[in-house]
C-alpha cells in the first residue's frame, strides 16, 4: 500500500480499540471489587443478626423450660396436694429463677 491508500482507509484502528477495551475492562473490574465490598459487608451484618436469633433462640428456650417446670409442679399440686411440689415450685420461682435468668 502506498501513502495514499493509507489515508483513504476507513475503519476503527486497531490501538484505539485497544485503548477503549482497556477502559471498559477497568470500568468493570473497579464495579466488580465495589459489589464484592458490598456483598462483604451484607454478609457480616447477616452474621451477626445469625448470632442474636441463635442467642435468642436459646434464650426463648429456657423461658420455655422454666415455664413448664412451674406449671408442672403446680399441675402436680393441685392433683396430689403433696407438699413437696409446692416447695419444688417456689424453690423454682424464686430461687433457681431459670426463667427470669434466660430474659
Amino acid at each position: 500500500m502506498n501513502k495514499k491508500d493509507k489515508k483513504t482507509l476507513q475503519g476503527i484502528k486497531i490501538r484505539n480499540f485497544n485503548y477503549w477495551m482497556i477502559v471498559i475492562a477497568c470500568i468493570l473490574y473497579g464495579f466488580l471489587i465495589y459489589e464484592t465490598a458490598q456483598i462483604s459487608i451484607k454478609y457480616r451484618v447477616m452474621t451477626a443478626a445469625t448470632q442474636k436469633y441463635i442467642a435468642c433462640e436459646k434464650n426463648a428456650a429456657l423461658v420455655h423450660d422454666g415455664s413448664d417446670e412451674l406449671t408442672e409442679q403446680v399441675r402436680l399440686y393441685a392433683v396430689t396436694m403433696k407438699p413437696e411440689y409446692m416447695e419444688a415450685y417456689f424453690k423454682e420461682a424464686n430461687v433457681t429463677r431459670s426463667r427470669d435468668k434466660a430474659l
